[in-house]
């Protein structure tokens, strides 16, 4: 079936950015197999962005759908030198405060508590996928790779029930891509640069703010199969980027909610 959408052209973030060097050097494709694969060479600030993806990846191998003419897809290369392993490991979350805070400005009005951080990759909006987030450490840099449902009105039928996009929140108004890709690549740039100076728990309160699994019974599967999943009260996200289920430090996998406490 077709995804509709409303249709965009190229995207070229340049005329709105504020960065001093994320996205300053920029590539745009029509079609790619995907972003992380055309970021792969490029050094710090890289940004390869397409309008569609034939080979998208989320976590544990799942597809990411990436239709034409609608939505972001893009990967952002930055220098992580010298950080240890469980550092690093914790920048999909200050991405993803990263493409919140950019999400809120594109969405003026929105209630504070609309969009939030589901542990350790997504943004949803109304409990619905609005963006998921894939990062890869490869030496001395990340790639961090982002999509975010920008224009997309009709999703997969086996997503339809658990994603929206930025038309479906502002009420049909479709949203410019350069400009949503200027918004999440300036809020990205400050975000990295304070998370190299101080590290990830300075973010701890926005984080706890913007958590939505706390408080929830939640299972966490190392795969789609995964027969021994963590599963109980979700106690949040901690300051090494770990998931507290049931007394238990959970570091990466894939969480679902069980019901509410």
């Amino acid at each position: 079936m077709p995804y509709r959408g409303a249709a965009g052209g190229e995207i070229d973030p340049s005329p709105y950015l504020e960065t001093e060097s994320i996205g300053r050097n920029f590539a745009f494709r029509r079609e790619t197999v995907s972003t992380n694969i055309d970021a792969a060479a490029g050094r710090h600030g890289f940004v390869a962005c397409a309008d569609s993806q034939t080979g998208g990846e989320g976590r544990i191998g799942h597809k990411w759908h990436s239709p034409p003419g609608v939505n972001l897809y893009f990967t952002a290369v930055l220098d992580c030198a010298g950080m240890e392993p469980a550092q690093a490991a914790t920048f999909p979350l200050v991405a993803g405060l990263a493409v919140r805070e950019a999400l809120r400005g594109i969405c003026p009005g929105a209630p504070d508590g609309l969009f939030m951080l589901k542990w350790p990759n997504d943004i949803l909006a109304g409990g619905k996928k609005a963006c998921g987030i894939l990062c890869l450490r490869k030496g001395d840099r990340i790639l961090a790779g982002i999509g975010v449902n920008v224009n997309q009105t009709e999703f997969p039928p086996d997503i339809a029930g658990r994603a929206t996009s930025l038309l479906l929140l502002r009420g049909g108004k479709p949203a410019d891509r350069s400009k949503c890709l200027a918004a999440v690549l300036n809020a990205l740039e400050r975000k990295y640069a304070a998370w190299r100076r101080g590290g990830f728990a300075q973010f701890m309160d926005e984080v706890s703010s913007a958590d939505w699994l706390k408080g929830r019974m939640v299972s966490v599967r190392q795969t789609d199969s995964d027969a021994d999943a963590a599963r109980g009260a979700c106690g949040g996200i901690e300051e090494d980027g770990s998931l507290e289920v049931a007394g238990r430090r959970i570091y990466a996998g894939e969480a679902h909610v069980e019901a509410a406490l």
